[in-house]
């Protein structure tokens, strides 16, 4: 429904995103004709350095003095995508992924979206629910999934609501470790949920005191519990952070210590996968081998939080509403300026309200509210009016 409904663009936004855009290249390109110049190299074509892999790899190995870590099929040093991941900390790298970022933002949803958009004037993605191994949906055509929400987030500015229309965005908070808890049954991890409890400052801060590095809150996280959680190797981890694996081993057996149902529940997925040749999550989604075994722990996990979603999503639209794009663990739809607030309440009846027997967590969803997909608020910005 949601494809052949379609979405809205404003094309006077377009102009100005692709206005922005370009300004940004203009200051990123600008910043690598310095860092070229002050290394005593003379280019007559940037953009042609920019996008030459021989001149890259050069610049990179021989004037920088980086140090190779990746050959291309050819025997070459390789100065492809993941090798500027790699040195993202180098300035002239940083900046590179910037530029070719914006490039790709550019063409894809700015300068594309003239090509994607019907006679209709309308943008018409396709959504796949039978193509990530996760089972996760997709989209293509272009992909919604990939419109960038921290960086470069005014492109969504472009994603607006019909006449006498709010785009109403419902995302369940949380997700995935509400699933983790469900999946696992730690009884550590429920209480933490039920309580509120803030384990990833705690983390952050026990990373901190034991390595003397400063940590953000995110890494306890991102970088540490959730990776540990996922089944990563402490030595992963530890590179990630750039932390002896010592202190992250360490610190890894004391998350295990205060969860153990995890590491349980990890050891059993692996068993039943060797002995099954798949994984299957609590709603009956199965993944077949071959998998390594970061997807034998993931995959479970992201399924049922995708399903949840799924469900949501099914159940919103049997009651009359439209579906705008779905992206993971959010749904998102055009609701009436008139509805707002009982609409609110009942689609967040219907993704919280679930009586699956595996549920061991309260679900939780927060929504966002707004004329268009950039500038949205706080739902109970609107309801305490």
């Amino acid at each position: 429904d949601s494809e052949r409904d379609g979405v809205l663009i404003d094309k006077s936004v377009v102009k100005d995103v692709r206005h922005k855009l370009l300004s940004k290249q203009t200051v990123a390109i600008k910043n690598l004709k310095d860092i070229i110049k002050r290394n005593g190299i003379v280019v007559s074509d940037i953009n042609k350095m920019l996008n030459s892999s021989k001149q890259m790899s050069n610049f990179l190995f021989q004037v920088l003095k980086l140090k190779p870590v990746k050959k291309t099929d050819a025997g070459a040093n390789s100065a492809d995508q993941s090798v500027l991941e790699y040195y993202k900390d180098e300035v002239f790298c940083a900046i590179l992924l910037e530029y070719r970022g914006l490039v790709k933002l550019l063409s894809t949803y700015v300068d594309g979206i003239d090509d994607a958009l019907y006679d209709d004037g309308l943008l018409h993605t396709s959504f796949a629910l039978h193509l990530t191994g996760t089972g996760r949906s997709s989209s293509s055509n272009p992909n919604l999934q990939n419109v960038p929400k921290r960086k470069n987030p005014f492109i969504r500015k472009m994603f607006v609501a019909p006449k006498n229309h709010l785009i109403m965005s419902f995302d369940y908070s949380g997700a995935e470790v509400r699933c983790m808890a469900m999946e696992s049954k730690d009884r550590t991890l429920i209480k933490y949920i039920k309580e509120d409890y803030d384990m990833h400052h705690f983390w952050a801060k026990r990373i901190q005191e034991k390595s003397g590095r400063e940590t953000k809150r995110t890494e306890g996280k991102s970088d540490f519990i959730f990776p540990s959680f996922y089944g990563a190797s402490y030595k992963s981890i530890a590179e990630n952070l750039s932390i002896s694996e010592s202190i992250i081993k360490r610190l890894q057996g004391e998350l295990f210590e205060e969860f153990p149902g995890m590491k349980r529940w990890q050891e059993k997925v692996l068993k039943f996968y060797n002995e099954n040749g798949y994984v299957e999550s609590l709603f009956g989604r199965r993944r077949h081998a071959p998998l390594d075994y970061n997807q034998i722990i993931n995959t479970p996990i992201q399924s049922l939080a995708f399903d949840f979603t799924l469900l949501s999503l099914i159940e919103t639209c049997k009651k009359g509403y439209r579906m705008c794009w779905t992206i993971h663990d959010d749904n998102s739809y055009y609701i009436h300026e008139n509805k707002v607030e009982d609409s609110y309440y009942e689609i967040k009846e219907v993704m919280t309200n679930w009586d699956f027997p595996f549920i061991n967590v309260p679900l939780k969803v927060d929504c966002s509210i707004g004329e268009n997909w950039f500038e949205m608020i706080d739902i109970n910005e609107i309801l305490k009016d």
